[in-house]
């Protein structure tokens, strides 16, 4: 274009280029200059043309619109027009043809200058809607579609800072967007669905403020969809939300040290309640899911319990019209299913707007709640012992205290039948080995408890519950006092360290049983003490009943007593400490030759001396009295009496006095008549000469007994080595000349003569081995001692050298075991017999398995292998000599091995046993001597 409204172009002309007036040089560049509407032509952003009427409409000349931006979107909002551009075919940069056409619609106050001509009250709102955005710090925005141009308000671009002569395009008016919110801004401008979005803006001081700006889309009359944007400037209110933000941080950072949580409300006029603060613990006591709000109050209210929320309602309500704190306890359910016991606390405060403002705290109190059943539970428990054992006491018939026991335990457990088994009360011929008591508190009554299962004692001796199904004989022992099948749990009552009696409760969950056994404790101590309480009553009912019994036989033994003291032929009486007679017989009258008035007064001894002394029974000078007893007799008995004395009497009887002081004060006086001493002296010399010649006689039968047992001993000596040497000779013989014939003779021999050699051939080697074995056990039997300490798991590995177990595929397992203490040789031997045995029966399993260790419960020493196995009804002939339990005649042995084990764990004082079932492998115990 060359005319004076146009400058070159930049990669040539256009194809049919329009001309200014001057000189146009096409008719296309007469009609671009003469067409009524506002034209112009750009070039990579440069107007290349404008036309007259561009030129009139911006009071512009041709250079000053060429020289300058182009403004279209200013100019077009000054005169109320509308953008008009289209994009013409070029072989450079993009030319672009820009027309302004005319419109109805009121236009927008741009750049602080209104159209000329408008009404005087319009321009008077307009301006004051433009001070009013100011000072509301708001703005806003048009933009119509497909125009790039973008129209700000005077309040706009206050707030944003923005130059009122920039003209504002797409690029330009998103310039001041901060980068980090700029996609969220673009979403929001993309579904422009006037939701609230707040971002940031750089406003055109370099600043950085806060907006929020709501988006949307409507038509005005006279122009198509046109989109607008409201934008309003929060930068104060966002610094007073940080600071409000940080204050509840802060908040949040001391709450979160609470147990609970803590929140802030209002109860609104209409009933409704918003939760204005809540603190972060809420999403862990209220497990909240991410897409919870913590601040809603249908959040909160939906975990209360349905059946406590009218409750919570209605204390809300009451508390908040009497304004009084609101403190109460309420369930809550947990979307994990979980039921908690929470406390709400809340303090409410009237609002002048008819709100009630609430500050409360929230806490779980489901472990404290808990806490507190149990000791309530546990309080009642305590109350009950206290009221059964006040019952026990009180009570004549203890049976019903029982039944009640039984009751209140039944309230905590629930069992489907109970019952206690006193043990105080074995029945007739009841084993030591098994359990067995009165059933008590049970109906009908009289039934007992008896398990003959050692294990089960042994568990319950040492305080174990022990769970029988009902299966177990146990189980189906008391089968008419339990109602079904199902499990029953024996809790033993211990009391002073013995098992006093058990405690039977059926129920289909014997785990909660025990569970709850630790809660049952006083229950279960105060069943011990009244069990205990009761044995001792039937003890000491017994007690007092043979002790009834025991006078009654002791009176009539008295009255026996005195006739047979009455009846002795040696005067008796007793000398108390103060040395009055307070006992004497009829014999002590008649030797005496006393009044029996006399002696019925209890006198002193002193004074039955002096009776007699008068009576002249002494002697004139006590000369009837041995001289070692003058002194005592003519003192009236007051010093020290000879143990014995003789005195004569004056019939000329010779009386023997004898006297036993007694550790407690007086003494026992004796009177025996020996007036026949010297015959009975002589005649017992006679006698001890006759026992001096019986006694030669005995010694000479004790020495040639003892003879003859060496010789018997001598003879056995002979008879083993005779077995050992003798014997066997005649009986390799038998086997030789009997293999011989078979060898060589047996073409000329009939089948049952062959069959009778072999026969023989085989009795003579088995005889042969039994002689041997039998050497073997008299060896045992006979060999000394060797006392020391044994590691019998060296023995074992050693004999497994020996017997090469591991070699031939033995699975042998050899733990580490306390060492023993005996004669290590034998005991080698004994281990040796029992590890051979268990490989003989287990060489058909595939593989065979043997097991060697030490038991800590049983103290004793194993020998475990998985072969045939044998029925325990058969244990007796176990270890005895030559006792074999298989018939079968692939393995080996002649039942002696056992045999020798036995002697040799008997010679240690130990004890050997075995465990088995028929087809199910062995076990065998062996229980040594252990190191002090």
């Amino acid at each position: 274009m060359t005319g004076p409204h146009a400058r070159p172009l930049e990669n040539g002309p256009l194809p049919h280029p329009p001309h200014g007036t001057a000189g146009a040089s096409s008719p296309f560049e007469a009609a671009f200059e003469h067409l009524p509407l506002p034209c112009a032509l750009t070039q990579g952003g440069r107007t290349v043309a404008v036309n007259t009427a561009w030129c009139r409409l911006a009071g512009q000349t041709p250079g000053e619109a060429l020289a300058g931006p182009l403004d279209e979107s200013g100019l077009a909002q000054r005169h109320r027009l509308q953008v008009r551009t289209q994009a013409l075919p070029s072989d450079g940069a993009a030319l672009r043809l820009v027309c302004l056409v005319g419109t109805d619609t009121v236009p927008a106050a741009t750049n602080g200058a209104h159209p000329p001509g408008l009404d005087p009250e319009v321009r008077v709102r307009l301006e004051l809607h433009d001070e009013i955005e100011k000072l509301a710090r708001v703005g806003a925005w048009t933009n119509i579609d497909g125009q790039d141009e973008v129209v700000w308000s005077e309040g706009l671009r206050e707030i944003a800072r923005w130059p009122r002569e920039r003209r504002l395009d797409f690029h330009s008016a998103r310039s001041g967007l901060h980068p980090d919110d700029r996609d969220a801004w673009l979403a929001a401008r993309e579904t422009m669905d006037g939701q609230a979005l707040e971002h940031r803006w750089i406003d055109g001081d370099g600043n950085t403020r806060w907006f929020r700006t709501r988006m949307g889309r409507c038509q005005v009359l006279g122009r198509p969809d046109t989109a607008f944007g409201i934008v309003q400037d929060i930068s104060a209110e966002r610094a007073v939300r940080e600071q409000l933000r940080a204050q509840l941080d802060l908040l949040n950072q001391t709450a979160q040290h609470v147990p609970g949580l803590m929140y802030q409300a209002r109860g609104l006029p209409d009933g409704g309640t918003e939760i204005t603060f809540m603190s972060s613990s809420a999403r862990r006591l209220l497990e909240l899911a991410p897409h919870e709000s913590e601040t809603d109050a249908r959040t909160v209210f939906s975990r209360v319990h349905p059946q406590d929320l009218p409750t919570l309602l209605a204390d809300m309500a009451r508390c908040a019209r009497d304004v009084i704190p609101w403190r109460n306890r309420y369930r809550v359910r947990l979307p994990s299913g979980a039921e908690r016991w929470f406390r709400f606390e809340a303090a409410p405060s009237p609002q002048p707007d008819g709100a009630v403002l609430w500050h409360g705290y929230i806490a779980d109190v489901t472990e404290d709640r808990r806490a507190r059943q149990r000791l309530e539970r546990q309080q009642r428990l305590l109350d009950a012992v206290r009221s059964i054992q006040s019952l026990y006491i009180s009570a004549g018939h203890k049976s019903g205290v029982f039944a009640r026991l039984l009751a209140e335990i039944g309230q905590v457990i629930g069992p489907q039948a109970a019952f206690l088994a006193d043990l105080g009360e074995s029945g007739p011929g009841a084993a030591s080995s098994a359990i067995d008591g009165a059933l008590l508190g049970t109906d009908p009554a009289g039934g007992r408890l008896r398990i003959d299962d050692p294990a089960i004692r042994d568990q319950l001796q040492r305080g174990h519950c022990v769970i029988l199904s009902a299966e177990h004989a146990g189980h189906r022992g008391v089968h008419g006092y339990l109602r079904g099948d199902a499990p029953l749990v024996l809790i033993p009552l211990r009391a002073q360290q013995a098992l006093a009696g058990i405690l039977g409760l059926q129920h289909e969950r014997p785990d909660e049983v025990v569970e709850q056994l630790a809660f049952l404790e006083p229950m279960t101590n105060a069943a011990s003490q009244m069990l205990l309480a009761r044995q001792a009553a039937s003890a000491q009912a017994a007690t007092l009943y043979q002790l009834a019994q025991t006078s009654e036989q002791l009176d009539t033994q008295r009255r026996a007593l005195q006739i047979t003291l009455d009846s002795m032929g040696q005067g008796l009486a007793k000398i108390e400490a103060d040395g009055r007679v307070s006992f004497y017989n009829r014999r002590m009258l008649e030797l005496l030759n006393v009044p029996e008035s006399l002696m019925a007064s209890y006198p002193t001894h002193a004074e039955v001396s002096a009776y007699l002394a008068q009576r002249g029974d002494f002697g004139t000078n006590f000369e009837f009295v041995d001289l070692l007893a003058r002194d005592y007799v003519s003192s009236a008995g007051t010093g020290s009496a000879p143990s014995i004395y003789l005195r004569q009497t004056q019939a000329g009887h010779y009386l023997e006095v004898g006297t036993r002081e007694l550790p407690e004060g007086g003494a026992v006086r004796t009177i025996t008549d020996v007036s026949s001493y010297v015959r009975s002296q002589q005649e017992l010399a006679l006698e001890r000469q006759r026992l001096a010649t019986l006694n030669s006689s005995l010694e000479r039968m004790v020495k040639e007994r003892t003879g003859s047992l060496e010789r018997t001993l001598r003879d056995m000596e002979a008879i083993a080595y005779s077995i050992a040497h003798d014997l066997r000779a005649p009986l390799r013989s038998v086997n030789g000349f009997a293999s011989v014939l078979i060898d060589d003779e047996q073409a000329n021999l009939s089948p049952a003569g062959v069959q009778t050699l072999a026969r023989i051939v085989n009795a003579s080697r088995r005889m042969g081995q039994m002689l041997t074995e039998m050497l073997d056990v008299l060896a045992v039997v006979r060999a000394d001692l060797v006392d020391g300490e044994v590691d019998v798991a060296a023995l074992a590995r050693d004999i497994d050298e020996q017997l090469g177990m591991r070699a031939a595929g033995v699975a042998l397992t050899i733990d580490t075991m306390p060492v023993a203490r005996g004669d290590e040789k034998l005991i080698k031997q004994a281990l040796r017999n029992l590890m051979d045995n268990a490989w003989k029966y287990a060489r058909e399993r595939t593989p065979p398995s043997v097991h060697v260790g030490f038991d800590e419960a049983q103290g004793a020493y194993f020998v475990r292998d998985n072969g045939v196995g044998f029925d325990m009804a058969r244990s007796a002939k176990l270890f005895g000599l030559f006792q074999r339990l298989h018939t079968d005649a692939s393995i080996p042995g002649l039942g002696i091995g056992l045999a020798i084990t036995s002697r040799i764990v008997e010679r240690h004082g130990g004890q050997v046993w075995a465990v088995s079932a028929a087809g199910e492998g062995a076990t065998f115990w062996v229980r040594l001597p252990m190191p002090v």
